[in-house]
């Protein structure tokens, strides 16, 4: 049991270690990756559905499909509904993904993953007539932190991340 204990500490100084020193490794935000947000006439959001412990614990997908749809908005960066999305050129949809695992020590901590990206459908420059969908865009990384608020505002700077993208290829008249 204490042999665990002391592994299981080990392992989360390591982690720390790592996060520490790079929060925000994953990211595909270049002058290439930007192209691909150049005329979004909207997008869908999707929100991946979060661990059911982590909702008891007090953050919810629908607080941070709400907080995503309200920021897009705000910058003037429209919003599809499922039925507009499925009848849109393309299919684009800001794909969200915010994993959670707690971390029970003497003081709770949450081990946060957030990946944000912009999918849509792109034809091979091989075979012409052959659509997939893939994410042309993207940003996030991971962290500890004490508190599930802070990892919503967390996922609210990625996103915001993505509204400067879009921005800077679908500038404001």
């Amino acid at each position: 049991m204490i042999q665990n204990k002391k592994r299981y500490i080990v392992l989360v100084v390591i982690l720390e270690a790592i996060i520490i020193s790079d929060p925000y490794a994953h990211a595909q935000d270049d002058e290439t990756t930007r192209l691909t947000l150049r005329s979004l006439q909207g997008i869908f959001v999707y929100v991946e559905p979060l661990d059911p412990q982590i909702e008891q614990s007090g953050l919810i997908k629908s607080q941070i499909q709400t907080d995503i749809e309200s920021q897009l908005k705000s910058a003037g960066i429209k919003v599809l509904t499922r039925e507009d999305f499925l009848k849109k050129f393309g299919h684009p949809y800001l794909y969200i993904n915010v994993n959670i695992s707690t971390l029970k020590t003497q003081i709770t901590r949450y081990l946060f993953y957030i990946k944000v990206e912009l999918n849509q459908e792109v034809l091979l420059v091989r075979a012409l007539n052959t659509k997939v969908s893939t994410a042309t865009w993207s940003t996030g990384g991971w962290g500890i932190d004490f508190s599930l608020d802070n990892i919503r505002e967390t996922v609210k700077i990625q996103v915001n991340k993505f509204v400067s993208a879009y921005l800077t290829e679908n500038p404001r008249p």
